[in-house]
Order: structure tokens, then sequence, then C-alpha cells
């Protein structure tokens, strides 16, 4: 693991690599006690933005999954009920514009619109 400040070295490590990478790294941040350099909110940024310029149902769980770990570390702190919402609501929008766009599949981890019905 690298140390807080290199999130520029994290991120050109990971830029470039295929979701499951991603999500493995993910994987990680929820596993471990200690703060790896990349945040889940830049991790979000990047496949979000990915997931819709590709229509890449793959990217988009990488951003979920990113904004929700986010999301969930967020509520340990001072603003955590806000943090929460908002990383709650980014989830959503993504999810219901690819339901727009490629309907529902149920179970589906992008998308299963019972998720955003919740």
């Amino acid at each position: 693991m690298t140390k807080p400040h290199d999130q520029q070295a994290e991120f050109d490590a990971l830029q470039g690599k295929s979701p499951e990478t991603w999500l493995a790294y993910l994987h990680e941040i929820e596993e471990s006690e200690q703060a790896l350099a990349l945040s889940p909110r830049i991790i979000w940024g990047y496949s979000a933005g990915l997931a819709k310029e590709l229509s890449s149902l793959e990217w988009a769980e990488v951003a979920i999954r990113a904004i929700q770990i986010d999301a969930a570390k967020g509520r340990d702190k001072l603003q955590g009920d806000i943090l929460y919402e908002d990383g709650v609501a980014d989830g959503m929008a993504l999810r219901s514009w690819f339901i727009s766009r490629m309907g529902s599949s149920e179970g589906h981890p992008v998308l299963d619109k019972q998720t955003v019905m919740r």
C-alpha cells in the first residue's frame, strides 16, 4: 500500500487497467484498516465518466461500488449523513441513467430498478 499523499502515483498505476482491477482495488479499500492512497471519490469520478462515455456496465459497477464505499466511510466523519446522502444520490443517478438506456434487469448490480426504488 502507498501513503495517502501518493494519490497521483496510485491513480497513474491503475489508469488504463480493466474494471476488474479497479474492483479488486476497491475490495482492498473495504478490507483495509488503513487508508489507501486513492480515495473512492476519485475512483467514482474516473469510472463514472468512463461508464457513460463507453456505455459500459462494467465501469458503472466500479463507479457504484466506489461511491457506496465512499458514502459508508463518510458516515463515520463529522458530516457523515450529508456525505452519505450525496453518495447515495450519485449512485442512484448513475443507475437511473443506465436503466433509462438499457432497461431494468432484476438482480443486476447496476440495472436492478428495485435498488433505485428502495
